[in-house]
């Protein structure tokens, strides 16, 4: 606005401080109606919440320090007399800006023009792209998915757990196994994937996060492999794909009770989360399996876990008859097999205030089975051997590892992975509400079913932006029907949400991305964008109105929308050409973020053009109606206004 004045003849001074003083109001309405929009997001909770909740202040807090840049900094940067540039980037200004003009003089303004002649053209074209946009997400052809796979880009790691009373050599042959089937898969994507493979039987090595690394206690049932991968350019595949690639060819462990991917984020990515209650423990086990089973034989989940997970196993030794008849203890027989099993202190020995205890037990070959417990001979008050089972009776129990209940009821939690590239959160999400559940509960009256994971995050967020959205837009209507005094304009200047919407869905079509919870945070500064940009096409169209009282409506839309078309279409080019690094960017680190840039890009670029449109047509569309129809209601409330003058 302030190089629209100079370029009229205006003094540097005086262009600046009238510049900035025609676009101040609808420059600072349209930062408060983003500011609006972020501050829906503060409300959302949970681990993802947490980041949109910080991001939006953080952006709250930016849109204030540039209303002090708009109207301070950068109006006394323009009032001095000197050149704003000097060569040769003077020469490569002019050039540029001759061409940016060219290209809106010869493109966007006869499009603009046919707007105004034809308006019923763009109102019935934007409006059925809208449309066809939002078909295409209802009809599943952009999938909705809550987070994408978030893994490092370096290194990939699986932990193995084996079943309850695996030995060591078990865990070393399906490590082995799971080893080899990395180098296939690494053979299957390319063979540019692998640069190390380190394996570790014993225990599952420490992933470290921002909430630092978890202890572990070994095991000789646990294992980790850790893929060390090259980065891209070298790595030709990406960690999603080469995981898949493990996964097929794993196939089924032999042996092992779960497979987990653990990674560095503190969210949980792509999961199916679901809590089963039931009075029955009986039936909850029942029916927990039942599921269990399903998501097992659906091609696309994946690492399927549940808390149903059997514990240690239990011996339990009680005395016979015959046995307290020869004086025997439980006392007596429980010390003399800890002593042998777990080992009897000898000696202790004290050394620099550190303590030192030497125990002595069977060696390990004597005590790893449960034979050598029922073949060990026990030593009776009168000094005699016998047999174990001549005095006790051993009874073997398997318990589960921990017991869940949610409002009283036994309750279960079952939590699989799944694979985005073969499914969404949509039809995931149909087919586990719409059909398995359905029948589980027939089958099993009295289930019941609670969200958990990933999935109880999303239906929180959404139920939680359900509310503050429509708060916020009501406040964004309120702010905007302050500044242009029409709530007929401020509905006209909402319309452009759904083109942002419309813009961003399309793009995360055209690449290939799943709309998710952090696409909707692309929408909202889309949206923010998209809204001043309106307000100051409006704030012009209403200026040129009360300039030239007696020039046609037609001359004024078209006037405001060619003086606006530059700074809209400039805000529009920037934003994106900032934002396609990003867009371009392979590391996987970036990859969950990507979709704010895509709605971005395709939510500015296509209401930007849009609006410069949409809006001219609905202003003189309705212009047209009002004309048309306003002497037809003059003449048919005619009599009654008559009849009300001559009786007032």
């Amino acid at each position: 606005n302030i190089t629209r004045h100079r370029e009229s003849g205006l003094p540097p001074l005086e262009a600046s401080i009238r510049g900035a003083r025609e676009v101040m109001a609808p420059v600072t309405v349209g930062v408060l109606t983003s500011m609006a929009a972020f501050a829906a997001l503060l409300p959302l909770d949970g681990v993802l919440g947490q980041i949109f909740a910080s991001l939006a202040g953080i952006v709250v807090v930016v849109l204030l320090f540039s209303l002090l840049d708009a109207f301070f900094l950068l109006p006394c940067h323009l009032s001095g007399d000197g050149l704003v540039s000097r060569w040769p980037l003077s020469v490569l200004q002019v050039r540029v800006k001759k061409s940016f003009q060219g290209i809106i003089d010869q493109r966007i303004v006869p499009l603009i023009e046919l707007s105004v002649r034809r308006p019923l053209v763009p109102i019935v074209a934007v409006t059925g792209l809208v449309v066809l946009a939002y078909g295409l997400a209802t009809s599943g052809f952009v999938s909705f998915n809550a987070t994408g796979n978030r893994l490092d880009e370096q290194q990939l790691q699986l932990d193995l757990t084996m079943a309850v009373g695996s030995t060591f050599e078990d865990s070393v042959r399906a490590t082995e196994r799971i080893v080899s089937a990395a180098h296939e898969a690494n053979l299957r994507t390319g063979g540019t994937a692998l640069r190390a493979v380190n394996a570790m039987v014993g225990q599952h090595k420490t992933v470290e996060s921002s909430m630092g690394a978890q202890p572990v206690d070994p095991a000789p049932h646990h294992a980790s492999i850790q893929l060390r991968l090259n980065t891209p350019p070298h790595r030709e595949v990406s960690v999603a794909e080469l995981k898949q690639a493990w996964i097929d060819a794993m196939g089924e462990v032999r042996g092992a009770e779960k497979l987990a991917f653990p990674t560095s984020a503190q969210y949980s990515s792509a999961d199916v989360g679901l809590v089963l209650l039931h009075p029955d423990e009986d039936a909850l086990k029942a029916a927990a399996a039942r599921l269990k089973d399903l998501m097992t034989s659906h091609p696309a989940i994946y690492e399927i876990d549940d808390t149903l997970e059997l514990g240690n196993l239990r011996y339990e030794i009680h005395l016979t008859a015959a046995g307290r008849a020869s004086g025997m203890t439980a006392t007596a027989l429980a010390t003399q097999l800890r002593h042998r099993f777990f080992g009897a202190e000898v000696h202790r020995v004290v050394r620099n205030q550190e303590e030192l205890q030497v125990m002595a037990r069977y060696p390990l070959e004597r005590r790893t089975s449960p034979r050598d417990l029922h073949d060990e001979l026990i030593s009776l008050p009168n000094r005699r051997l016998t047999a174990l089972s001549n005095v006790a009776t051993i009874l073997q129990s398997h318990d589960y590892a921990q017991r869940q209940r949610i409002d009283g009821l036994p309750a279960a939690t079952l939590t699989a992975y799944y694979n985005v590239r073969q499914t969404s959160s949509a039809e995931l999400g149909g087919l586990v509400q719409g059909e398995w559940l359905p029948a589980l509960t027939r089958e099993y009256p009295g289930l019941r079913h609670l969200p958990d994971g990933t999935s109880r995050d999303t239906v929180k967020a959404l139920g939680i932006l359900s509310v503050t959205f429509p708060v916020a837009l009501l406040l964004m209507f309120v702010i905007v029907t302050i500044q242009l005094k029409s709530v007929l304009q401020t509905l006209y200047v909402l319309t452009t949400i759904p083109l942002a919407v419309a813009g961003a869905l399309y793009l995360h079509a055209i690449l290939g991305y799943d709309f998710g919870l952090v696409s909707i945070w692309g929408v909202v500064a889309a949206t923010g964008v998209v809204v001043n940009d309106a307000l100051v096409l409006f704030d012009m169209y209403n200026r040129i109105r009360r300039d030239e009282p007696d020039a046609a409506r037609e001359h004024a839309v078209l006037k405001a929308a060619r003086l606006r078309a530059r700074p809209i279409l400039l805000t529009t080019i920037t934003t994106v050409a900032g934002l396609l690094p990003l867009l371009y960017n392979r590391a996987e680190s970036v990859e969950p973020f990507l979709s704010v840039v895509v709605s971005l890009i395709g939510g500015l670029a296509f209401a930007g053009i849009g609006l410069l449109m949409l809006l001219p047509a609905i202003l003189v569309l309705v212009d047209r109606l009002k004309s048309r129809f306003t002497p037809a209601l003059d003449y048919l409330l005619g009599s009654d206004r008559q009849a009300a003058a001559r009786g007032s």
